[in-house]
Protein backbone atom coordinates (compact mmCIF):
# COMPACT_ATOMS: atom_id res chain seq x y z
CA UNK A 1 0.00 0.00 0.00
CA UNK A 2 3.52 2.24 0.95
CA UNK A 3 4.16 1.98 -2.79
CA UNK A 4 1.02 2.43 -4.26
CA UNK A 5 0.25 5.53 -1.88
CA UNK A 6 3.90 6.81 -3.64
CA UNK A 7 2.39 6.09 -7.20
CA UNK A 8 -0.89 8.06 -6.78
CA UNK A 9 0.81 11.02 -4.90
CA UNK A 10 2.83 11.10 -8.09
CA UNK A 11 -0.08 10.89 -10.46
CA UNK A 12 -1.67 14.19 -8.59
CA UNK A 13 -4.43 11.38 -7.03
CA UNK A 14 -3.82 12.98 -3.25
CA UNK A 15 -7.46 12.00 -2.40
CA UNK A 16 -6.63 8.17 -3.55
CA UNK A 17 -3.16 8.70 -1.96
CA UNK A 18 -4.25 9.62 1.43
CA UNK A 19 -5.95 6.83 1.72
CA UNK A 20 -3.49 4.44 1.03
CA UNK A 21 -1.17 5.85 2.94
CA UNK A 22 -3.52 4.93 6.00
CA UNK A 23 -3.10 1.11 5.06
CA UNK A 24 0.80 1.70 4.06
CA UNK A 25 3.76 0.39 6.60
CA UNK A 26 5.53 2.55 8.23
CA UNK A 27 8.91 3.82 6.65
CA UNK A 28 12.35 3.90 9.71
CA UNK A 29 12.78 7.26 8.56
CA UNK A 30 8.96 8.30 9.48
CA UNK A 31 8.72 9.37 5.26
CA UNK A 32 5.40 7.83 5.39
CA UNK A 33 4.28 10.95 7.89
CA UNK A 34 6.22 13.10 5.46
CA UNK A 35 4.41 12.27 2.18
CA UNK A 36 1.08 11.83 3.89
CA UNK A 37 1.55 15.63 4.88
CA UNK A 38 1.95 16.20 1.14
CA UNK A 39 -1.04 14.38 0.32
CA UNK A 40 -3.03 16.29 2.77
CA UNK A 41 -2.08 19.47 1.53
CA UNK A 42 -2.57 18.63 -2.22
CA UNK A 43 -6.25 16.79 -1.40
CA UNK A 44 -9.08 18.26 -1.98
CA UNK A 45 -10.34 17.79 1.43
CA UNK A 46 -11.33 21.19 3.54
CA UNK A 47 -9.25 20.06 6.72
CA UNK A 48 -6.24 19.37 4.35
CA UNK A 49 -4.07 22.16 6.32
CA UNK A 50 -4.77 20.70 9.37
CA UNK A 51 -4.51 17.37 8.45
CA UNK A 52 -1.01 17.57 6.76
CA UNK A 53 0.28 19.96 10.25
CA UNK A 54 -0.96 16.90 12.38
CA UNK A 55 1.16 14.16 10.57
CA UNK A 56 4.16 16.63 10.77
CA UNK A 57 3.30 16.78 14.08
CA UNK A 58 3.44 13.38 14.67
CA UNK A 59 6.47 12.75 12.63
CA UNK A 60 8.71 15.18 14.89
CA UNK A 61 7.14 13.06 18.10
CA UNK A 62 7.61 9.70 16.51
CA UNK A 63 11.09 10.19 14.47
CA UNK A 64 12.83 13.21 16.39
CA UNK A 65 16.06 11.83 15.48
CA UNK A 66 15.27 11.75 11.46
CA UNK A 67 16.27 14.23 9.29
CA UNK A 68 12.97 14.47 7.79
CA UNK A 69 11.41 15.27 11.01
CA UNK A 70 14.03 18.26 11.23
CA UNK A 71 12.29 19.85 8.19
CA UNK A 72 8.87 19.57 9.63
CA UNK A 73 9.32 22.35 11.53
CA UNK A 74 10.02 24.66 8.95
CA UNK A 75 6.98 23.31 7.16
CA UNK A 76 5.08 23.14 10.12
CA UNK A 77 6.08 27.07 10.26
CA UNK A 78 4.91 27.67 6.95
CA UNK A 79 1.09 26.14 7.46
CA UNK A 80 0.58 28.15 10.87
CA UNK A 81 -1.64 31.24 10.27
CA UNK A 82 0.28 34.69 10.06
CA UNK A 83 -0.54 37.22 12.24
Amino acid sequence: AYLQALMALRQGKADKAVELFADGAPQHDGRHLFELALAHLESTAEDGVESASAALTQLQKDYPNSLLAQNAGSFLSQLSPRP
